[in-house]
């Protein structure tokens, strides 16, 4: 990864809190979790019907993480680029239309860039597991290409959380996580050597 993006996962670690808080601000819908085409099936006949099932992330939140999710894992940047725009007014029309109040297009287009952020998130956590399967690596960096594209696409970078304006509960959440790692690496390389 390159320094930028290490210095993002940093920054995004540091401010997790203040992360996840905003993202989940807005209205409230139903999510998925997991909205990506192995969990999506369709009906062969006229009109077509959705389906979907891995139904163990859903419940009350934002929808437009489910949304910024989707985009990354399931559409190929080009075709993002080009239907982005129609997807978020049509998002927004239809949540609007559903009853949310004071939700603007620009309030919707900016949780939609937020978002980019957690699923950022999740396939860092990707590169968590064991990448020795030759497709799996390459089916995680292309995931974590998709993200960091669409990240600069839309320019999400501003909604990074502020160093200056982290919380106490934030800092240390972050120290926690680098003394994890730590011990972490300290434990795989322990392994090694009694492999050795």
């Amino acid at each position: 990864m390159t320094a930028d993006v290490v210095r993002w996962a940093e920054m995004l670690a540091a401010g997790l809190t203040d992360h996840l808080a905003n993202t989940t601000a807005g209205p409230g819908t139903f999510v998925h979790g997991d909205l990506r085409a192995s969990n999506l099936f369709f009906s062969t006949g006229a009109p077509s019907e959705l389906a979907l099932i891995d139904w163990q992330g859903s419940g009350i939140g934002n929808g437009l993480t489910d949304l910024a999710y989707f985009m990354v894992f399931c559409v190929a940047t080009p075709v993002r680029r080009s239907i982005e725009q129609e997807v978020l007014e049509e998002y927004h029309a239809t949540i609007v239309s559903m009853g949310a109040k004071d939700f603007t297009l620009e309030n919707c287009r900016n949780s939609y860039r937020r978002s980019m952020f957690t699923v950022f998130m999740l396939c860092l956590l990707g590169c968590s597991v064991d990448l020795t399967d030759p497709s799996f690596q390459a089916a995680v960096s292309a995931l974590l290409d998709r993200s960091l594209t669409a990240i600069q696409d839309l320019d999400a970078m501003e909604f990074l959380p502020d160093r200056n304006e982290r919380q106490l509960g934030d800092g240390l959440h972050a120290g926690l996580s680098r003394s994890g790692y730590t011990a972490y690496l300290a434990l795989q390389r322990l392994r090694g050597r009694i492999a050795g």
